[in-house]
């Protein structure tokens, strides 16, 4: 009892402990499928990645390949319809969601255990996935409308209106991206972010002020991020918070940690209401420069893309690096435990 006791004050303290200034994270270089261009997107919690890489031979978006990361592994794809594919989202399963292009047009599909199948579509191309959630529902645009594929069946989603595009879902069913509106004083057509849940579509309107804004995703605790000219925001009970007022929001975990690209300075993280320089945040003599990051999972990990020195485009991840006063913490829990039972 004695020692579960002070392992339980041991814990305390470190959850407790006031954080550093900065976060310290280490820098994996993803590399390519033997190309010189990779790009990440999307991380799930199991530390999975995926986006899109070039082959041997291939420099550019147009030929490359959706790729999903695993166990220090880039793993490809392929490319189910066209020319070029790219992964857009990951479950916790290891389900990807993914479309692939080519002159014939564009299809998405869902990959999982070596095998990708088509969504289908609705009513022509292009059909463009753009998220996923655990349940392995994708959600994305088809023929100018807004989609929502579950249970092996593509449907027009509930919003069903063109001018719609849907970029996120979570694991409760809810839906964000961007709608067409009209501006009841000017008459014009706008283009809002929005929620859709519980049956309802809510405008989240332009945060600065302006006419475009677009949701670009939702976490499973209800946290939504994305951009409105000209920077990115969180919404989240309610409330919208400008991250960053000259950039975009890309990414938001449970935890509300927002990622995003800023426009002079490249990949963020705007965590407890601090914007910093993710390129701060590693060791300074990296390979790579840090531009955009995309994807954030509960545990912290970052994902997204920065250039070699000779100006190559690689897909990174980020892993925060254990603060010296929390591995002190633990392994003192540690030691009280071995004590314990010897």
């Amino acid at each position: 009892m004695l020692t579960r006791r002070v392992l339980v004050v041991v814990l305390w303290l470190f959850w407790s402990a006031p954080a550093h200034a900065a976060i310290v994270y280490s820098l994996e270089d993803l590399g390519t499928l033997g190309g010189t261009f990779s790009d990440a997107v999307a991380i799930n919690n199991a530390g999975e990645v995926v986006g899109a890489a070039a082959p041997v031979g291939q420099s550019s978006p147009g030929g490359a390949h959706a790729f999903l990361y695993v166990n220090s592994k880039m793993m490809d794809l392929g490319v189910p319809f066209g020319t070029s594919s790219a992964a857009v989202g990951v479950n916790s399963t290891g389900q990807v969601a993914l479309f692939s292009s080519g002159s014939a047009g564009e299809r998405s599909f869902l990959y999982a255990n070596g095998v990708s199948v088509d969504l289908g579509d609705l009513g022509g191309s292009p059909t463009e996935a753009h998220g996923i959630n655990d349940a392995g529902q994708v959600v994305g645009e088809s023929n100018g409308l807004p989609f929502v594929y579950s249970n092996g069946a593509i449907n027009a989603s509930p919003l069903g209106q063109r001018g719609t595009i849907s970029y996120g879902i979570n694991n409760s069913g809810h839906i964000v991206g961007s709608i067409a509106v009209t501006n009841t004083v000017t008459g014009q057509i706008e283009t809002h972010a929005f929620l859709y849940s519980n049956g309802a579509t809510q405008d989240i309107g332009a945060p600065f002020g302006g006419t475009i804004s677009i949701a670009r995703a939702i976490s499973n605790s209800g946290n939504i991020v994305g951009g409105s000219v000209p920077g990115g925001f969180l919404y989240s009970d309610g409330k919208v918070t400008i991250v960053d007022p000259q950039g975009g929001a890309y990414g938001v975990n449970n935890l509300g940690d927002v990622v995003g690209v800023d426009e002079k300075f490249g990949a963020y993280l705007y965590h407890n209401g601090t914007l910093s320089n993710l390129n701060d945040l590693v060791d300074p003599s990296s390979a790579l420069k840090l531009a955009a990051a995309l994807g954030i999972n509960d545990s912290g990990q970052i994902v997204g893309y920065g250039y070699t020195a000779s100006g190559d485009q690689h897909a990174f991840l980020l892993t925060p690096i254990p603060e010296p006063q929390a591995v002190a913490l633990l392994a003192a829990a540690g030691l009280l435990l071995r004590r314990r039972k010897s």
